[in-house]
């Protein structure tokens, strides 16, 4: 692929992910990043 493909699939990934996710607010946010966060700590220690 040329470097000009890359990027217009680049963008295209990029596109196609941003429709698929919704706009999170952040008292919602910390509901999905908290777990995962906590759960690496306690594996970590």
């Amino acid at each position: 692929m040329t470097n000009g493909n890359d990027k217009s699939l680049e963008s295209w990934i990029r596109d196609a992910a941003c429709s698929i996710r919704r706009a999170k607010d952040a008292p919602k946010f910390k509901d999905y990043i908290l777990p995962p966060i906590f759960t690496t700590r306690l594996c970590d220690v």
